[in-house]
């Protein structure tokens, strides 16, 4: 059984893994622009990394952020 429960759980760390590293990625290109992510794009971020949102939520919140300026 523990072999079992263990294969559960390993699908959630391996989402969270990867969304931690596309959080990763995103920081490092805006670091290399020269910008710092914003507290609340952190705390977004965090809630993405935490599977509390998906990606399309993630997106639609930082659009709809105060970060955010349009040409």
């Amino acid at each position: 059984m523990p072999a079992r429960a263990n294969a559960l759980v390993q699908p959630a760390a391996f989402d969270r893994h990867s969304r931690q590293r596309e959080v990763d990625f995103a920081r490092g290109c805006v670091r290399h622009e020269g910008g710092i992510l914003t507290d609340e794009i952190e705390r977004l971020n965090a809630q993405y990394i935490a599977g509390e949102i998906d990606s399309d939520e993630l997106t639609n919140a930082i659009l709809q952020s105060q970060t955010v300026q349009t040409h």
